[in-house]
């Protein structure tokens, strides 16, 4: 019998999360005006599925998930293969940064670290589109300051949150701490 790289329990795990946060996405439209606000909450399911699947992918995974849903809904105001792009490269940067931390996702300077880099990939890959766009590099550049700014601190807010929360139910016995598998 073949056996699979994410076995159903943990795909449908990553599958809940990944469409938890579409449902924040939507469901929690701040209008605050600041860019890279909802850090603070898409993060959080980011990295608590990361945690509890301890698995490169899993993170992509989510992200895919999540991206598509929110292209599907309509999610943010800008065009349908950016919305999937920015989640996606969202999902795709925990994978990337949860390979050095691998087992300390609980600890908070870890979840500071992957929810600023993860939210900031999605600002990243929106100046990609940009530039790909031909938009003028001036005019990118000049937003590029305040978004950088804004998107580091609330996604390391949103990380915090994370890891506080994953130490939390690694504390109260709810989730056991998983160590990365091999796979054959």
């Amino acid at each position: 019998m073949k056996k699979f790289y994410f076995s159903l329990y943990e795909i449908v795990v990553l599958s809940l999360l990944g469409a938890l946060t579409a449902v924040l996405q939507v469901g929690l439209r701040l209008p605050l005006g600041i860019p890279g606000h909802t850090g603070i909450y898409l993060v959080v399911p980011l990295i608590i599925g990361v945690a509890l699947v301890p698995k490169f992918g899993s993170g992509t995974y989510m992200g895919l998930i999540f991206g598509l849903l929110s292209a599907f809904v309509g999610a943010g105001s800008n065009p349908d293969y950016s919305v999937f792009l920015r989640y996606f490269m969202m999902g795709f940067a925990a994978d990337v940064m949860s390979i050095a931390f691998r087992g300390y996702l609980d600890n908070i300077f870890v979840g500071v670290i992957i929810g600023a880099v993860s939210n900031f990939s999605k600002l990243a890959i929106m100046y990609v589109i940009d530039v790909v766009l031909g938009l003028p590099m001036g005019f990118i550049l000049l937003g590029l300051g305040t978004a950088f700014i804004f998107h580091v601190i609330f996604g390391a807010i949103g990380g915090l949150i994370a890891a506080l929360v994953l130490n939390r139910l690694y504390k109260s016995g709810v989730i056991r701490k998983n160590e990365p598998q091999p796979t054959d």
